[in-house]
């Protein structure tokens, strides 16, 4: 009896052992996949937080390590991560891992390509205010010297060359920037936008931009600029304008936390509208003086609907005055404003820029040479045709030939 009783005893030890056995290997199993997957999310996590290629470096190193201390519960973690496996967990970190190598890459170069624009852009910021001061200083002895005035002009095409390879660079500088950005239409990572951040930032991107528009501002204000020269200063403020525009806004929104950058941002933005309103104001102002060469007093406009309306009540003003003025004089007041002013200089030249850069309508010049058309009426009408003249012209004809019939009945008698 008591030997069952021992039997039975010990039947119960081992199968609790066994239990117990069984439930600790399973629990073993266990631990070991969820520390594999934990390991697993704290690399990805790492990945995406990495801040350069060296801390990309070290955790190439704890994929690695993984890799190797895992590999002898390969089994296991094959049949616990489905649909996943062993090696298809650790080619996703390494895959992810080679991308994020490839951002810190690209914004390596892009530190690079900068760096080199960075100092032409230096050494032609120099130049170009060595240019602008000797030509203020020109200017002032251009009137009294022959001399002066060759060198100032000398000077002048210097900086517009000078000023014009600058802008290129500076708006080179922009374009590389946002192309980081279009290449992430979701925007950048946490790391890319620090890098971003740094590369504007050792580089004075926003000092250089404000540099480039003032130095321009500076060169309109010192130098008498042509047609020509106006057009193509407009198309280059255009251009850069509509890069920065592009820009602005992504560096915005990466800056967004930062509120002295958010005012240069401001202050570009601002510099850029004076800009445009400085080439546009000074289109107009050419206007003005060819205008005013003559002693042709309209009133003040700074825009295509102010200068057609005031050219018009001009004209008005002229006809009402035609019988004070009489018409000859009307005549050589029309034939100044018509033929030589806006057909002889200001059609010629400056409408083309005025219409090619939006300040000036079709329909707005059309509107200004009816007007002229009108006043040319009063005051050189066109030949009319009259019967009375006709008629005149007849009786003359036949008076004519009446006489010489009879001269020559006369000399045959």
């Amino acid at each position: 009896m008591k030997d069952l009783k021992l039997m039975k005893t010990l039947i119960a030890l081992l199968v609790l052992a066994f239990v117990l056995n069984v439930s600790v290997y399973a629990q073993s199993d266990r631990e070991k996949t969820d520390k594999f997957k934990s390991s697993v999310q704290k690399l990805e996590d790492a990945i995406k937080n990495a801040k350069d290629l060296t801390e990309c470096q070290s955790i190439e190193g704890q994929i690695e390590k993984l890799r190797t201390d895992s590999q002898t519960d390969k089994a296991l973690l094959d049949k616990s991560l489905y649909p996943d496996d062993f090696n298809s967990s650790i080619e996703k970190l390494t895959t992810a891992l080679t991308l994020r190598k490839g951002d810190f890459s690209q914004i390596h170069q892009l530190k690079t390509e900068v760096t080199g624009l960075q100092d032409q852009v230096t050494e032609l910021n120099k130049k170009n205010f060595d240019l602008i001061g000797e030509i203020r200083t020109l200017t002032l002895r251009v009137n009294k010297s022959e001399k002066a005035n060759d060198s100032l002009k000398t000077l002048v095409a210097q900086l517009r060359a000078s000023l014009k390879e600058r802008d290129k660079l500076v708006m080179g500088m922009v374009d590389s920037l946002l192309t980081e950005f279009i290449k992430n239409p979701s925007g950048l990572s946490e790391a890319q936008q620090q890098g971003m951040l740094t590369t504007i930032k050792n580089k004075n991107l926003f000092f250089n931009i404000q540099r480039t528009i003032n130095d321009n501002i500076k060169f309109m204000e010192v130098t008498q600029l042509t047609a020509d020269d106006i057009s193509e200063m407009k198309k280059q403020q255009i251009k850069f304008s509509k890069l920065w525009r592009q820009m602005g806004p992504k560096l915005a929104d990466v800056y967004l936390s930062k509120k002295e950058s958010a005012v240069q941002i401001d202050q570009i933005n601002s510099l850029f509208t004076s800009w445009s309103l400085l080439i546009n104001n000074q289109l107009w102002g050419n206007v003005d003086k060819v205008l005013k060469s003559k002693d042709v007093k309209i009133l003040p406009y700074s825009n295509g609907d102010q200068f057609a309306d005031n050219m018009k009540s001009y004209i008005q003003d002229q006809l009402k005055n035609l019988p004070t003025l009489g018409k000859d004089q009307s005549l050589k007041e029309f034939r100044l404003l018509s033929d030589t002013l806006w057909f002889g200089n200001i059609k010629k030249e400056w409408v083309p820029v005025l219409i090619e850069n939006g300040l000036l309508s079709e329909a707005q010049k059309d509107t200004i040479e009816n007007n002229l058309a009108q006043w040319k009426q009063q005051v050189e009408p066109p030949f009319s045709f009259n019967w009375v003249y006709v008629a005149l012209g007849a009786v003359l004809i036949v008076i004519i030939v009446v006489f010489i019939v009879m001269s020559r009945k006369k000399k045959g008698v």
